[in-house]
């Protein structure tokens, strides 16, 4: 698995989800595994909860901030 830098709040959000879309992009067909990997990808209270369907869905409320 690819290595990331772990997105704290600090930055743009849309910068931290096109880095991981570039670096994931081998594994676009597998919706589970994006989804677990990007909860990885996030640090203190930055998570997104589980109240989502996958990592599209997460990806745009983590853009959003909805």
């Amino acid at each position: 698995m690819p290595e990331f830098e772990k997105y704290d709040g600090a930055k743009n959000p849309r910068d931290h989800i096109l880095s991981f879309q570039n670096k994931m992009a081998p594994f676009s067909t597998d919706d589970k595994f994006l989804m677990y990997s990007f909860m990885f990808s996030l640090t203190g209270s930055t998570g997104l909860g589980s109240d989502f369907y996958g990592y599209d869905q997460a990806s745009l409320i983590f853009k959003t901030g909805l």
